[in-house]
């Protein structure tokens, strides 16, 4: 049941909006509303030259939308963010740098930015897997009785790298495989 705010609403609407409220239709708005769009639309008796013609642009202008979206949602982190990530990366252990690190990454969650949120990470642990190398073979080399402490950490920091390294890899064979089902979906070429 439609109440008498969004009917309201919907009739106001001017020609274009109202094809843009009916071309988009389902994928944002409930059934009933676009149902009722779509009669109102046939009560204005727009011709059907201009309708078609308003029709193509607001699709147009939806595809462009939806592109944009997608482009946001795939670029990846910018130069100097990978670089203070990788920097930084061994701060993740301490917790309020994880604080902070959890809400710079909620931020590009949040603002769809999925690609960069996922580099944060991964250049993080990166760059904690580096520095955990370099300073466990700082302890090694410079022969303290802690030395066994810095293979330890050597190890880790091995372990993290080839981690992130398996993870990407794994990541990026299921995106593969993701884009040729979508490719084996499209029709041919003509």
């Amino acid at each position: 049941m439609l109440n008498a705010r969004t009917r309201e609403h919907i009739s106001g609407l001017n020609n274009e909006a109202l094809i843009e409220y009916v071309t988009v239709g389902l994928d944002l708005y409930e059934p009933e509303a676009v149902e009722f769009a779509r009669e109102e639309l046939n009560r204005r008796n727009i011709e059907p030259e201009l309708h078609a013609k308003l029709r193509v642009e607001v699709s147009h202008a939806v595809d462009a939308q939806m592109s944009e979206e997608i482009a946001k949602e795939s670029r990846p982190l910018a130069r100097w963010g990978r670089i203070l990530a990788f920097i930084f990366g061994w701060a993740i252990l301490s917790p309020l740098w994880l604080v902070i690190w959890v809400v710079i990454w909620l931020n590009m969650y949040l603002r769809h930015q999925y690609q960069a949120a996922r580099d944060l990470w991964r250049f993080g642990f990166l760059g904690w897997g580096f520095w955990s190398i370099v300073i466990g073979g700082f302890a090694v080399c410079s022969g303290s009785p802690q030395s066994s402490s810095g293979w330890v950490v050597i190890v880790l920091g091995v372990i993290m790298l080839l981690f992130v390294f398996i993870l990407h890899g794994l990541r990026t064979q299921r995106s593969y495989r993701s884009a040729g089902r979508a490719l084996e979906a499209l029709p041919p070429a003509k």
